[in-house]
């Protein structure tokens, strides 16, 4: 069994890190909203410098460049506290060799992150997957690596969740990560164990049947 997890909002808790990006440049006092509205904006492909960049631009204040990447760096600095350690803790008792990390965005700000809140030690990095947006293909990739073994995804997003359904590749089990998730995923493991095991247990016994 291989089990895939997306970054945010399923293993780092990214609707709390986005209040640590606002407080980052508090003190310039910007309105919340220019700042809402263009975190909805870059949300797709966020990187945070830029974020910072076109946020004081638009409300005239000048900051050099060398100020916004120190604000960036201490909004990066030790992100830890927002890693969900229970599925850390899922991932010690799958094993690293079992499980991948599937990302959507900017490669550079999710490599950041990831680097920041420790999971980059967590799961191998050729393990660690960074797309721009379109999880299809890698996902496509791995069930068909392992087509011998149960593959579970798990991702917040339903539009991903829809994309791995429409790949229809048999071994492959999305879990949607909502409030419900952690439990959700725990069942779905459950049942794939039992599932590896089956067929497992039907190929031994095909290589056992003596040859005529």
């Amino acid at each position: 069994m291989k089990v895939i997890f997306d970054f945010d909002d399923v293993l780092f808790d990214t609707k709390a890190f986005k209040g640590k990006i606002f407080a980052g440049i508090s003190k310039f006092n910007i309105d919340e909203d220019i700042l809402k509205t263009l975190y909805e904006k870059h949300r797709k492909f966020f990187n945070i410098r830029k974020f910072f960049e076109e946020a004081l631009s638009l409300s005239k204040i000048s900051v050099s460049e060398k100020e916004i990447e120190e604000i960036s760096n201490i909004v990066l600095h030790d992100l830890t506290g927002y890693v969900d350690e229970r599925l850390v803790n899922l991932i010690h008792g799958l094993g690293k060799e079992n499980c991948f990390i599937l990302s959507a965005g900017n490669e550079g700000f999710q490599k950041d992150k990831m680097h920041s809140s420790g999971v980059v030690d967590v799961v191998h990095s050729e393990q660690t997957i960074i797309v721009k947006d379109d999880k299809k293909e890698t996902l496509r990739n791995i069930c068909s690596e392992y087509l011998n073994e149960s593959i579970i995804f798990i991702d917040d997003k339903e539009r991903y969740i829809e994309d791995a359904v429409s790949i229809r590749m048999p071994n492959l089990f999305p879990v949607l990560y909502d409030e419900n998730g952690f439990e959700a995923l725990n069942d779905v493991i459950k049942f794939c164990n039992e599932r590896d095991k089956e067929m497992k247990s039907q190929n031994s016994s095909i290589q056992s049947i003596p040859m005529r």
